[in-house]
């Protein structure tokens, strides 16, 4: 574009510095190097997934180069986040791409590149990000992707009777031996 005596253009700048020189007719300017800094991102996952109290599970420590979270429903995820630059703002945002999403919620920064934060794992949960701003540049990762929940529903225990089979006639004060299977997903505390 020309305005006047005024010239502009635009160099796109990635992931890798940029030099540049500005020719006009027979001049040609010294070098210039524009400096690509990078935007603040998550670079390790550390979730401790902690089952309801009713399960009586264990809690169950992954480390991971992603953020997707599979569990049953009613835990809560505990999450260790290591990032690539040190951060001023860090935020738990649920469910991003609904426009009714819930409001973030701050995040704890254990040291300029460490954030700890616990997301419940319930139903309408399907999404989460984690929104941060560089200390450094004040670069956000407002185009980074939300991470998938899973949420494992906790099915009810099934009964069955196999033996006897089909109807069975008795005399009253008679005595019938029962046999059967009984199962949970998550386990059984009693029959």
């Amino acid at each position: 574009n020309v305005t006047g005596n005024r010239f502009e253009g635009r160099i796109p700048v990635g992931q890798n510095d940029v030099r540049y020189r500005l020719r006009a007719a027979d001049a040609l300017t010294a070098s210039h190097t524009l400096t690509a800094r990078p935007r603040p991102r998550v670079i390790e996952f550390a979730k401790t997934i902690v089952p309801p109290a009713y399960t009586e599970q264990k809690e169950q420590t992954k480390a991971e180069d992603h953020g997707d979270i599979g569990a049953l429903e009613g835990s809560t995820v505990k999450l260790a986040l290591k990032t690539n630059q040190p951060v001023s703002k860090a935020e738990i945002v649920l469910n991003p791409d609904q426009t009714n999403h819930p409001a973030p919620t701050a995040a704890r920064t254990t040291s300029p590149s460490d954030i700890a934060a616990e997301i419940a794992v319930k139903d309408g949960a399907d999404s989460w990000q984690v929104a941060l701003v560089s200390a450094e540049t004040g670069f956000n990762n407002d185009e980074s992707s939300p991470w998938r929940i899973t949420v494992v529903p906790d099915l009810p225990p099934t009964a069955q009777i196999t033996d006897p089979k089909g109807q069975v006639e008795l005399l009253p004060d008679e005595a019938v031996r029962l046999s059967g299977r009984a199962a949970d997903d998550i386990g059984l505390a009693s029959v």
